[in-house]
């Protein structure tokens, strides 16, 4: 189980977050961490992951550095997430790599993710939007882009190049293609990207509100399924890790409860170790 991420300073606190859970339900997998300034790489040296300056990136791919003039920041890492699984199976020679954001947060072994995705040579997970927001959501694409399983086959490279090519010339969110995501659609229909059916992967504040919980034991489930891992988006914090929001999103009371609790607990944890 390969993966890859990238953040940069601002991120740590949620970078830890996931690289942390991650490691403690999958003690197995390999981890990479593209590390976009200092603060970044002095942190991941620390951590048990793979440590990638961007510096590295940007010589394998000179046209970075011209791109970084001319892009916002966010812009310009969402320009990185093809490039980066690209170099990697160049240059490591991975069988099979996932993207994963930093701001997901791991409840859950991912065995069975991982054992639906076999035979797949490109695995998404889509939005799955709670049926209130699927119409003035539908711009942002079918898929999110938080966790990506790429097999190290004909059809993977060629997807990954094609979808690299496409982020280098445009990667903004006013043309409609949200960043790197919304390329996504159209590149399904070329090279058949299957669409992960788990409810339990990527759970996240658009999606949540639609479904039934319940507990297993220690063990969450949505609609039935091992909750996997959970999408912190918008969540923001004090330098101390006080949440300042959870979501703009109204969260489903099982949510509320069960699942961003332990998030919170983790953010405060690491803010007073970094301190």
């Amino acid at each position: 189980m390969n993966l890859v991420t990238y953040f940069d300073s601002n991120y740590i606190p949620k970078a830890a977050a996931m690289i942390r859970s991650l490691l403690r339900n999958n003690p197995d997998a390999s981890i990479y961490a593209l590390c976009c300034d200092e603060g970044a790489v002095n942190f991941a040296k620390d951590e048990e992951v793979n440590v990638i300056p961007l510096r590295k990136l940007e010589a394998h791919y000179p046209e970075l550095r011209k791109i970084q003039e001319t892009r916002g920041w966010v812009e310009f890492m969402w320009t990185l997430t093809p490039l980066v699984m690209s170099y990697l199976m160049e240059i490591d020679g991975l069988d099979q790599l996932s993207y994963v954001d930093a701001d997901l947060f791991f409840f859950s072994p991912l065995d069975e993710l991982y054992d639906e995705a076999e035979g797949g040579d490109i695995c998404a997970i889509p939005h799955r939007w709670s049926p209130q927001h699927a119409k003035r959501l539908a711009p942002n694409g079918k898929y999110n882009v938080s966790w990506l399983n790429v097999v190290n086959s004909q059809v993977g490279i060629d997807f990954l190049t094609n979808w690299g090519d496409l982020c280098i010339d445009s990667c903004v969110r006013q043309t409609g293609n949200m960043g790197d995501q919304g390329y996504l659609d159209g590149l399904s229909m070329k090279y058949g990207i299957y669409d992960i059916q788990h409810l339990g992967a990527n759970l996240a504040p658009w999606s949540q509100e639609q479904y039934t919980y319940a507990m297993d034991g220690n063990r969450m489930l949505v609609n039935g399924d091992r909750l996997l891992f959970y999408h912190f988006h918008e969540f923001l914090a004090t330098d101390s890790g006080d949440t300042l929001r959870r979501t703009g999103y109204k969260l489903h009371p099982f949510v509320a409860e069960h699942i961003y609790p332990a998030y919170e607990d983790e953010i405060k944890s690491i803010c007073r170790r970094l301190k």
